[in-house]
């Protein structure tokens, strides 16, 4: 694991989350090598850093310079394929953990996931590949989390909860203990969901339930 941490850190993508993803790369005394992606504003994003704005430019940049890559895109899509697009070709994923975050006894982070500053990752939980824990969120004992999934900022997950592949939990919304979210599912932002949340769905409110079942019920003002 040192070595890996000794080598410099390609970012995929330039936004808002990619700034987020190098100060946490700078708290944590890694090296960022280059970025690639659309720099404009206040980019780039660090000093005397290579910006690329070309993907398979970046690929073969990370292989010859022997670079390890995070992908630094909130898109849960998006940053999947770029993801596959790099595994696939051999380029080692690098992982991002604020110091400020805390993983307690047991806890455990694939490669490829960043976890932002002043989060808690309970005992005995565990974060797949290419995910985000972010700012201020909790994931709660003996969580799982699947890949590519985004927790966002604020977000509470009870004990137990099973968050399955490509999920978006999103700001402040509150999953209980227990509860199962399928793959691709999502989470509006500050629902609470008391229950079983299917593959695919969309949920909102407090309680959380279904889109189509909410608009519904706004149309009848029956409920």
């Amino acid at each position: 694991m040192g070595e890996m941490v000794d080598r410099p850190v390609m970012l995929l993508g330039a936004g808002g989350h990619a700034r987020v993803v190098v100060d946490i790369l700078r708290c944590a005394g890694q090296r960022v090598g280059a970025i690639v992606g659309d720099a404009r504003g206040d980019l780039p994003l660090a000093p005397n850093v290579p910006v690329l704005q070309d993907d398979d430019e970046g690929l073969a940049l990370a292989l010859t310079e022997g670079m390890t890559f995070i992908v630094a895109i909130g898109n849960n899509a998006r940053r999947r394929r770029v993801w596959e697009q790099f595994v696939a070709a051999g380029v080692p994923a690098a992982r991002a953990v604020h110091p400020t975050s805390h993983l307690l006894g047991g806890a455990c982070c694939d490669q490829g996931t960043v976890v932002c500053a002043g989060a808690i990752i309970g005992v005995g939980a565990a974060i797949g590949s290419d995910v985000i824990i972010n700012t201020g969120a909790i994931v709660d004992h003996d969580c799982r989390v699947r890949h590519h999934s985004h927790i966002a900022p604020g977000v509470r997950l009870g004990g137990t909860v099973e968050i399955g592949e490509g999920v978006l939990v999103a700001i402040g919304a509150t999953v209980l203990p227990g509860v199962t979210v399928g793959d691709e599912a999502t989470i509006g932002a500050g629902a609470v969901v008391l229950r079983d949340v299917p593959p695919g769905a969309t949920v909102v409110g407090v309680p959380a339930r279904p889109m189509e079942r909410r608009a519904e019920l706004c149309m009848t003002g029956t409920g």
